[in-house]
């Protein structure tokens, strides 16, 4: 099993930096363990990776999880490209920000 530390060649940010020093449509690299994939709609797709410090949820097109659905299996390790979404609203009084990535490329990783 993989460790943060053989993870870091792989990223630009792991999901606790996202909410530390990513800004909304910043172009990141994410990587970890696919913990769940679940279909949003018809045209949408979000992806939850593990990458040992939290988790990222991946969303991404239906063209591209077709495209890219030979890796995309639960316990398999990737990397995502994409650009950060910020979705903030306000729960019980206090603005939360959440964090996703917009997905438009994915790799298999080997340990």
């Amino acid at each position: 099993m993989p460790t943060v530390s053989q993870l870091r060649p792989y990223v630009t940010h792991f999901s606790e930096e996202l909410k530390l020093k990513a800004r909304a449509r910043d172009q990141v690299t994410v990587a970890g363990r696919i913990d769940s994939v679940s279909r949003i709609d018809d045209d949408y797709t979000v992806m939850v990776l593990d990458d040992f410090v939290g988790q990222t949820r991946i969303i991404m097109s239906n063209i591209m999880y077709n495209h890219f659905k030979s890796i995309i299996d639960i316990g398999n390790f990737v990397s995502v490209e994409g650009y950060v979404n910020v979705v903030t609203r306000k729960v019980a009084g206090q603005m939360e920000s959440e964090y996703s990535i917009i997905g438009y490329d994915m790799n298999i990783l080997t340990f």
